[in-house]
């Protein structure tokens, strides 16, 4: 029998993203199921299966979040700051 700690999520950053992925792998390979993996961790089934299959093929380095593509900014960091402000 395995002991399994929920994880609550809330809004998250790009390094705790990385990290519960990294948290996933770390319980599959320690016997916990892909269902309590998900479970624990309040993410989907399917989420936990990408990031085993992920893993598999490329090791940690695959875990990490991928940058969505775009366009680069148009605006300079002071008019950014300006923006926020």
């Amino acid at each position: 029998a395995s002991t399994v700690v929920v994880f609550m999520r809330t809004s998250v950053t790009t390094e705790e993203r990385n990290a519960l992925r990294r948290l996933a792998v770390g319980l599959l390979g320690n016997g916990v199921t892909l269902a309590e993996t998900a479970e624990a961790l309040q993410v989907s089934l399917s989420s936990v299966k990408r990031w085993k299959k992920a893993f598999r093929q490329g090791g940690e380095t695959a875990l990490e979040v991928k940058r969505p593509p775009g366009a680069k900014s148009r605006l300079s960091p002071e008019q950014r700051d300006r923006l926020r402000q």
